[in-house]
């Protein structure tokens, strides 16, 4: 039996597809989750999610690597002059078709 809460505030939709994909880890899987949670335009920085998770640095880093073998995530390193160097990740909720040049940052 399955108790739910009332989904009127706070709650994430996920299409059922990622959820139910058996070449993903469940380690993969949950951050995937927690990711999608967050809105469109959010900026991920790896330190973050290790911040936000009981799991350790090389466990959430293996879960990325993950991600971006499966297609679920595309990782471009980005080098501002000037500034510090940094990841800018794009997410994807289902892999039905991979990354394209659409989907590069704007340079």
């Amino acid at each position: 039996m399955i108790f739910r809460s009332d989904r009127r505030k706070r709650f994430t939709r996920i299409d059922n597809k990622m959820l139910k994909d058996s070449y993903l880890s469940d380690k993969a899987r949950g951050l995937l989750c927690r990711m999608l949670s967050y809105r469109d335009d959010w900026q991920f920085y790896e330190s973050e999610l290790i911040k936000g998770s009981s799991d350790g640095r090389r466990s959430i880093h293996a879960a990325i690597l993950e991600l971006i073998e499966k297609g679920y995530i595309k990782r471009t390193l980005i080098e501002d002059k000037g500034k510090e160097r940094h990841f800018e990740y794009k997410i994807r909720e289902t892999v039905d078709r991979p990354f394209t040049e659409k989907d590069k940052p704007n340079e």
